[in-house]
C-alpha cells in the first residue's frame, strides 16, 4: 500500500474530525456535553466532493478516560477505500483519542487504528475566547493490519483565536469563533469556525490542500434532566428535591407542582411544602434540556397514629414477611450503632415473631411452600410498590453477625410495618398473621415468637385491636 495515500487520508480525516470545539455562547466557548443521537452532515470539496455523516452513538471508557463514540460514514467512499470510521473523543477535553477504520485498497483488506496524545503550552485550550493563543503538539501513532505496520507522526501548531464572525454555510448562518492554525514555520495550514448552536465547527479550510468542508445539516439532542426526592410525604412536611443532569446538579431549573414554581439553587436543590393531601407530579424544566418529573403522594393522617421511627417507601416485596424499602425520613432519634440513615435502602423482616411460608422460586409462575405465593400476593395487595410505610423498629433485636441494634440474625431490620389504607392506620404484620391463621391454619405463623420482641402478637389477634382493617 502506498504511504502517500494513507497520509492524505489522515490529513483529510483530521480536518474533518480534529479536536471538537464546543461552546455555550457569548464571548467565551466552554466545553459542553454531547448526547447520544447528536449528528452532523458535512460536505467536503476539493477535486472530489464527499459527504461526511457524523453521529454520536455511545459513551465508553477507553484507557481509563470517559469518551464519546462517534460513527462516521463517507459518500462516496473516501479515495475509494474508506466508507466509515469510528472515533473516540475524550469527554474532559474534546480531544480525539482514537480512530479506527477499515478499507479495501486494490483488493487488499486492511484496518487502520490511530491513537493520539496532546501537549499544550502557552495557555489552556478552554475556554476559547478571542485573542487567545496557544501551542499544541499532537502525536499520532498508527497501526495497519494486516500486514502489521506501525509508525508515529508529530505535528506542532500554534493556534490563534482571531475573532468572532458570521459564517454562512448550507446549514445556515452562524456566529462563530474563527481559529487559525500555524505550522512551525509560521504558515497557515488550517482554519476553522466553531458555532455554539452546532456544538462544533461549521466550516474548515485546509490551507495546504485547498479542501473546504461545510456543514450541510445537523440535529442536536437536548440534555436530559433528572429529579429525585421523596415520593411519599405527610401534609405540611418539608421535602427537598434535587435536579441533575448526568449526575451533576443543575442550577436555575424550574421546579413546578400544582401551579407553584421555584428555581433550583446552585446545588440543584429546591424545598417544597405540600399543604394538602393528594397525588401530585413534581416537574422540572430548563431551556435546552429535556424535562423530567417525579410522582409524590401526600397523605393527611387520621387521629391515633401508632408509634413509629421511620418513614419509607416500598421498593420491593421479597416475600410475605420480608420487604425492601427506601428510607426517606427518620422521625425519632435512633441508636447510631444501628447504622440507619435517610436516603438508604434496607430490607425489613416482619417482627413480632411472625413467619410466613417460604417462596423457593421467585420467577413467575412463583412457587414454594404451600401458601407462600398466596401470602406474598396478600402483602403485595396491601402495600404495593411505592406505598408509604411507617416502621416501628424492634428495640430488643440485635444483629446476629454485627451486633447492631434493631437487626435480626441476617442483619435485616426487624419491625412492625404500618400504612394508611382508606384513612385508617393498619398494622401489616397483624393483617398477615390474621389472614394466615384463617387461610392456612396448619402453618406455624408465630414460629419466631420466642425471639426477644417489644410486641406481643396475641394483642394483634384481639377483638378490639385498633390497627387492623374493619
Amino acid at each position: 500500500m502506498e504511504r502517500g495515500i494513507l497520509v492524505y487520508v489522515l490529513i483529510v480525516t483530521i480536518a474533518a474530525a480534529i479536536t471538537l470545539v464546543l461552546s455555550d455562547g457569548g464571548t467565551k466557548a466552554e466545553l459542553p456535553t454531547y448526547n447520544i443521537g447528536d449528528e452532523w452532515v458535512y460536505r467536503s470539496t476539493n477535486d472530489i466532493t464527499y459527504t461526511f455523516h457524523y453521529k454520536v452513538t455511545a459513551e465508553e471508557t477507553i484507557d481509563d478516560e470517559d469518551s464519546y463514540v462517534i460513527e462516521t460514514s463517507y459518500d462516496p467512499p473516501f479515495l475509494g477505500i474508506k466508507s466509515g470510521e469510528t472515533t473516540w473523543v475524550k469527554k474532559g477535553t474534546g480531544d480525539t483519542m482514537k480512530e479506527q477504520w477499515s478499507g479495501n485498497y486494490t483488493g487488499f483488506l486492511f484496518t487502520r487504528t490511530q491513537t493520539y496524545s496532546y501537549q499544550y503550552s502557552g495557555a489552556d485550550k478552554w475556554p476559547i475566547e478571542v485573542g487567545k493563543e496557544y501551542s499544541v503538539t499532537r502525536t499520532q501513532t498508527y497501526t495497519i493490519t494486516p500486514p502489521y505496520q506501525t509508525g508515529t507522526e508529530t505535528k506542532t501548531s500554534t493556534v490563534k483565536v482571531e475573532k468572532m464572525e458570521d459564517v454562512t454555510v448550507p446549514a445556515g448562518t452562524f456566529t462563530c469563533f474563527k481559529e487559525v492554525y500555524y505550522d512551525e514555520d509560521g504558515n497557515v495550514w488550517f482554519t476553522l469556525w466553531h458555532s455554539d448552536d452546532v456544538k462544533r465547527y461549521v466550516k474548515t479550510i485546509n490551507n495546504e490542500t485547498g479542501e473546504t468542508t461545510e456543514l450541510v445539516s445537523y440535529s442536536i439532542k437536548e440534555e436530559s434532566l433528572a429529579i429525585s426526592g421523596p415520593t411519599g410525604l405527610e401534609v405540611g412536611e418539608e421535602a427537598m428535591f434535587t435536579v441533575t443532569s448526568r449526575s451533576s446538579p443543575v442550577e436555575n431549573a424550574f421546579v413546578e407542582v400544582d401551579g407553584d414554581t421555584k428555581k433550583s439553587g446552585a446545588d440543584g436543590t429546591v424545598t417544597l411544602v405540600f399543604d394538602q393531601p393528594g397525588n401530585f407530579t413534581v416537574t422540572t424544566t430548563k431551556e435546552g434540556y429535556e424535562g423530567a418529573s417525579i410522582p409524590v403522594t401526600v397523605t393527611a393522617h387520621p387521629e391515633g397514629a401508632p408509634h413509629y421511627e421511620i418513614v419509607a417507601s416500598v421498593n420491593w416485596i421479597n416475600d410475605a414477611d420480608t420487604i425492601e424499602v427506601g428510607i426517606y425520613k427518620l422521625v425519632a432519634e435512633l441508636d447510631p450503632g444501628g447504622e440507619i440513615s435517610e436516603g438508604t435502602t434496607e430490607r425489613i423482616r416482619f417482627g413480632g415473631g411472625v413467619d410466613a411460608p417460604e417462596l423457593t422460586d421467585y420467577t413467575p409462575p412463583r412457587s414454594g411452600q404451600p401458601g407462600s405465593v398466596e401470602a406474598t400476593e396478600f402483602i403485595e395487595n396491601l402495600i404495593p410498590l411505592r406505598t408509604t410505610v411507617y416502621l416501628d423498629l424492634n428495640d430488643l433485636s440485635v444483629g446476629g453477625q454485627t451486633g447492631r441494634p434493631y437487626r435480626g440474625e441476617y442483619e435485616r431490620l426487624i419491625a412492625v410495618i404500618y400504612t394508611v389504607i382508606d384513612g385508617q392506620w393498619v398494622n401489616i404484620n397483624a393483617e398477615l398473621l390474621r389472614w394466615g391463621l384463617e387461610e392456612y391454619p396448619g402453618f406455624g405463623w408465630l414460629k419466631y415468637r420466642y425471639y426477644p420482641s417489644e410486641w406481643n402478637p396475641d394483642d394483634w389477634l384481639g377483638e378490639n385491636y385498633p390497627y387492623v382493617l374493619d
